[in-house]
């Protein structure tokens, strides 16, 4: 199903004057697709497709749009005389025009996650029941805001009440962070910062975490984002999740605090979350993919935290470092970092022709090994960040952390 659409008018940034009427369709992975009744160029230019990408505008329904970045995919009925141009944008802005060489410049925004809700477990719904029946309150939950260093982060919520009012009757509640920056952030800035938000909200449940819209401030207007995300339709990933089965929720680390914290200090720790990143977001990512992207986290984890020893000596002491969340999982540190170490050597210079008889033959230990150093480098990242002492203890209860070390130990 497309988010989006719509028919229009749409026009080169660098040529106003020539507009082209054609349709705007927005699929699921919010990718644009423009398909136009002519050309955006001149009759001598129609077949030039160029390889560097430009700025279209539109209108549609009284809606001003931008798309950045469009490449032209294909063209049609030139030899006819009935020209149809086709581009793609992976970026797309609704609510504002920004002309050619202006950049992509915000004041803030409004981010929505999944498991958002789930993760705060703040509600402002009030129900009780009497001998007359049930009465239910609806209120907004109270704002929290926070001074960060790039601006101001609030977490918000708003409450919808629908139905036809007799048979059924439905209230939503849904979970906002808004971020005003200081300055006006460039959009790579801004797509940093929520995904750190989007991380934040991972690692706390344990699932992934999509951004289900994102809105950018701009000049006291609203601005809606179409723009490709990570783990946006993920199937068969659970929609709700209870706090119980999470990591930490939003309770657990201190509220608006922690989350300020968090984005904070992330940033330091990009060149971890990256192959993080990987382990999260990228469904059926084969076992041995799965351990080099964590090892790698742990390698970069190290740098940032200055640890210059070889790949063991530095995994050591990282236990160092978390050595009460991590002791249960392990028996023996010395031979647990030699395996993890050996294990990630054979797997970096096995032969990239080798055939499937030469993958490990125990890849169920193979996961559990790299669950294992998973949590190390959690632990380890969380503890760098600020989080309280707590959090690490709590994580060392989880379901995910005891089964990986009740296996590592068969």
């Amino acid at each position: 199903m497309a988010l989006l659409d719509v028919m229009g008018q749409f026009w080169l940034a660098t040529k106003p004057e020539s507009r082209v009427p054609g349709r705007l369709v927005v699929n699921e992975e919010n990718r644009s697709v423009l398909d136009l009744n002519g050309s955006l160029y001149d009759l001598e230019h129609v077949f030039d497709f160029g390889d560097s990408p430009v700025r279209i505008l539109g209108i549609t329904d009284g809606k001003f749009l931008t798309l950045d970045d469009c490449l032209k995919d294909a063209i049609k009925g030139a030899f006819t005389g009935n020209i149809r141009e086709q581009y793609s944008s992976s970026l797309m802005l609704e609510g504002s025009h920004f002309t050619e060489g202006e950049n992509l410049e915000f004041d803030g925004m409004l981010l929505k996650l999944r498991y958002l809700e789930q993760w705060t477990w703040l509600s402002g719904v009030r129900e009780t029941t009497d001998n007359d029946g049930i009465m239910i309150r609806i209120s907004k939950a109270p704002k929290m805001k926070k001074i960060i260093e790039d601006g101001e982060i609030e977490l918000g919520f708003d409450s919808h009440y629908s139905g036809e009012m007799v048979g059924l009757r439905t209230i939503e509640e849904n979970c906002v962070f808004k971020i005003d920056f200081n300055d006006r952030k460039p959009m790579s800035r801004v797509r940093a910062t929520a995904s750190i938000l989007q991380d934040l909200i991972t690692l706390g449940v344990g699932k992934p975490s999509a951004v289900r819209n994102i809105q950018l401030l701009f000049e006291k207007e609203t601005l809606k984002l179409y723009t490709r995300w990570r783990a946006q339709n993920m199937q068969g990933i659970p929609q709700n999740v209870a706090p119980t089965r999470m990591l930490f929720t939003l309770h657990d680390i201190g509220g608006i605090d922690g989350v300020s914290q968090w984005i904070n200090q992330a940033k330091r720790f990009e060149s971890v979350l990256a192959p993080l990143r990987s382990y999260w977001y990228i469904p059926d990512l084969d076992v041995e993919t799965r351990f080099i992207s964590i090892f790698i986290a742990a390698e970069a984890l190290a740098k940032v935290l200055s640890e210059n020893a070889k790949s063991r000596r530095r995994i050591k002491r990282m236990i160092q470092r978390v050595s009460e969340a991590f002791s249960p999982m392990i028996d023996d540190t010395d031979s647990w970092a030699e395996d993890v170490c050996n294990t990630r050597n054979e797997l970096i210079h096995r032969s990239p022709s080798a055939n499937a008889s030469s993958r490990p033959t125990d890849l169920v230990r193979l996961f559990f090994l790299g669950e294992s150093l998973y949590y190390l480098v959690v632990l380890c990242l969380l503890h760098s960040c600020g989080m309280p002492e707590h959090v690490l203890l709590q994580i060392r209860e989880s379901r995910g952390f005891q089964n990986a070390a009740s296996r590592l130990r068969e």
